[in-house]
C-alpha cells in the first residue's frame, strides 16, 4: 500500500466530491477544513490503536514507603500497563527467575486478601493510601497485583530477596 500525504488525501476527498482541484491545502477553505478533519481521524487512529511499536519495557519503582512493602510506584508516562513479571527467585537460587504475576481486578483482589488471617505469621497487614487494610503474605512471591489509583501496582504478596 502506497503512503499518501495529507494534500494526496485532501485531493482525492476533494476528487470524490466533485470539487474543485487544488495543488496546495491552503488553496481553499473547503481544502483546509478536509486537511484538519484527515489530521484528526489519523491521531484518533493512532491513540485507539494497540500499537507495539509504541510499547515500552520499563521498572516500577519503590513506594519509598515502609509500611508499604508490597506498593510500587508507576512512572507518570505511563497509560496502560499490560504485564507485570516479578523476580521470583528464591534465596537458594542462584540465578533470576521472572515470571508472570496476573492481573485482579481491585474488588477481586479485595477478596482474596481478605481471606487471609491476619494473626498468621506470613500476613502482614498493610494500610492502603485510602486506610483500606489488606492482608498481604510476606514469605512467598506475589501470584496477582492490582491498582487502586493508577499511580501504584499492590501486590497480593512479597519476598525479601538478597541479591548481593
Amino acid at each position: 500500500m502506497a503512503k499518501l500525504t495529507v494534500l494526496q488525501y485532501v485531493q482525492d476527498i476533494l476528487n470524490d466530491l466533485d470539487s474543485d482541484e487544488v495543488n496546495s491545502i491552503n488553496d481553499t477553505l473547503e481544502a483546509t477544513q478536509i486537511a484538519q478533519i484527515v489530521q484528526t481521524t489519523f491521531f484518533e487512529i493512532i491513540t485507539e490503536g494497540d500499537w507495539p511499536h509504541l510499547r515500552q519495557l520499563m521498572q516500577l519503582d519503590s513506594s519509598a514507603d515502609a509500611t508499604k512493602p508490597n506498593y510500587m510506584k508507576m512512572p507518570e508516562n505511563v497509560q496502560r500497563l499490560e504485564q507485570v513479571q516479578y523476580n521470583k527467585r528464591l534465596t537458594t537460587d542462584t540465578k533470576d527467575k521472572y515470571e508472570e504475576v496476573k492481573y485482579k481486578t481491585p474488588e477481586q483482589f479485595l477478596e482474596l486478601t481478605r481471606t487471609r488471617n491476619s494473626s498468621d505469621a506470613d500476613v502482614t497487614t498493610v494500610t492502603d493510601f485510602t486506610n483500606v487494610v489488606l492482608y498481604i503474605l510476606n514469605d512467598t512471591p506475589p501470584l496477582y497485583w492490582t491498582s487502586f489509583d493508577d499511580e501504584y501496582v499492590v501486590f497480593d504478596a512479597y519476598e525479601l530477596i538478597d541479591k548481593n
